[in-house]
């Protein structure tokens, strides 16, 4: 379903004005200098309420919703407060990192959501400085994550499963982890690369990795693409063909798209 998709929202929940700010400062990460960013305080009781609120409401208007994202806005600033720590500390957490907590915030706000919408997900991306798997949480069998294989952190140089990548190494433990205390996981790549403009063909990467990732478990996928088709098309039309049916001959969609794409040039 569309609405599966995911992806940053507290601002929607939460607009981080100065008003805001001004109004209502304890709803905001609290920085290590006193200062407030434009991310939440997830600890605080008030803006777990104000997420319940808006999540039954947004199935409240749409039924056929599958999915509400409640992922943390782009970027860094989360919380210091005493309470986001005692969160961390609860789970074990000692890397400064921030799965936990927001498992623990999901966690808080399925369980009054479930009482009127049982069958519904909720999703927060595994992203950055909170992309890896839970050290104790334990996610609510409704919670989604989506893992961003960043281009900046790990390598689309060799498929995610080669053994001789260290950064992908990494990445495949993580979501490997994640396989396995979560029902809902999926991966966010980056197959249209949003800050290279060059032809950037990748298929010896992708060929190997949407099969790799279903043979794990994950359930679903997505690209970040730009209107790249001259330069990078053959990397969305051979992730099309593949998302929709790994078993298929990568070679045989390839010629098909030199064909289709190029003519007498193929």
């Amino acid at each position: 379903s569309p609405t599966y998709f995911f992806g940053h929202s507290w601002s929607g929940y939460i607009d981080p004005t100065e008003e805001n700010k001004k109004a209502h400062p304890a709803w905001f990460a609290l920085n290590k200098d006193g200062t407030r960013s434009e991310q939440l305080c997830t600890s605080n009781p008030e803006v777990i309420q104000i997420f319940i609120d808006k999540v039954n409401g947004y199935f409240d208007k749409d039924p056929k919703a599958v999915l509400a994202s409640i992922s943390p806005n782009d970027g860094a600033g989360f919380c210091t407060c005493e309470h986001c720590r005692a969160i961390d500390t609860q789970y074990g957490v000692t890397d400064g990192s921030q799965t936990d907590r927001f498992i623990h915030f999901a966690n808080t706000v399925l369980k009054e959501v479930k009482k009127k919408h049982p069958d519904k997900l909720v999703g927060i991306l595994a992203y950055v400085s909170h992309t890896r798997p839970p050290v104790s949480a334990v996610p609510d069998a409704n919670y989604a994550t989506m893992i961003c294989h960043t281009t900046w952190e790990f390598c689309h140089v060799h498929p995610i499963n080669s053994p001789d990548c260290k950064a992908n190494t990494r990445f495949r433990e993580m979501i490997e982890g994640w396989t396995k205390v979560c029902k809902h996981v999926n991966v966010y790549d980056y197959y249209g690369h949003f800050y290279i403009m060059t032809p950037w063909p990748i298929v010896h990467d992708i060929r190997k990795d949407l099969p790799y990732l279903r043979s794990i478990g994950v359930t679903g996928f997505m690209s970040e693409t730009q209107q790249h088709w001259a330069n990078q098309g053959i990397n969305f039309y051979l992730t099309a063909k593949l998302v929709w049916d790994t078993l298929r001959d990568p070679d045989a969609i390839l010629q098909d798209f030199y064909r289709g794409f190029y003519g007498p040039a193929e």
